[in-house]
């Protein structure tokens, strides 16, 4: 409870304080003008910059409540929390969960309307949910793996995918480093098929998303 009132009690108290929160919250603004939730507008031109995930999440927050700033500070102050929540396990997750929860970058980047928060949640749940995946081998987790990739292509892009893989090759050869060789290939060999299954989906469907959002060959 200490960690929601200290990251949602005051989203609402101050203007808008930084120049791509502004742009940020005048795209969602124009989407509930408009009515058009899929191809984003800044200034009544089509705005391809960033993808559209925090866009739809600040316009249903202005359907809700209304033109105000903190709608545009929901999904950060949300993903902060959710950091926080990921990081809580047991004695020593519960003191990461509180050195997270009172970081200042922490705080300061969940009390403004920008992407990066929200990219940082994805990235982290990715992590998470792979980590508890390669111990259990449960498939839940492995789709949670793909579902918080996409959120976070939807959010900022190729990144999101870059970090995760990248980190997790990392993991792996230090696996490799620690372990006997031959079953540590056996593990990863029979991981990594099933990893790499849903990255095709999973492309497929970001490809659609930026198609439909394209409203005609002037986009190219």
């Amino acid at each position: 409870f200490a960690a929601v009132f200290l990251y949602l009690a005051h989203i609402g108290s101050y203007h808008l304080i930084e120049l791509d929160e502004g742009r940020y919250h005048r795209v969602a603004m124009e989407m509930v003008l408009s009515g058009d939730y899929i191809t984003p507008h800044f200034d009544y031109m089509p705005y391809f910059e960033k993808p559209i995930f925090q866009y739809w999440i600040t316009a249903l927050s202005m359907e809700l409540f209304g033109f105000r700033e903190f709608t545009g500070r929901v999904l950060p102050a949300l993903s902060g929390l959710g950091n926080v929540l990921l990081a809580f396990n047991r004695r020593t997750g519960v003191m990461a969960a509180v050195i997270l929860a009172t970081s200042a970058l922490q705080l300061i980047v969940a009390s403004i309307g920008v992407l990066d928060m929200a990219l940082t949640f994805f990235i982290d749940a990715c992590l998470v949910t792979f980590y508890v995946f390669e111990r259990t081998e449960n498939k839940k987790y492995l789709l949670l793996f793909y579902a918080f990739m996409g959120f976070g292509m939807l959010t900022k892009g190729l990144i999101s995918i870059v970090f995760p893989c990248g980190i997790i090759i990392w993991y792996a050869s230090g696996i490799l480093t620690f372990f006997t060789f031959s079953s540590s290939v056996n593990t990863f060999s029979a991981l990594l098929p099933r990893c790499m299954n849903g990255f095709i989906p999973g492309i497929i469907s970001c490809r659609s998303c930026w198609l439909a959002r394209c409203p005609g060959p002037g986009f190219y």
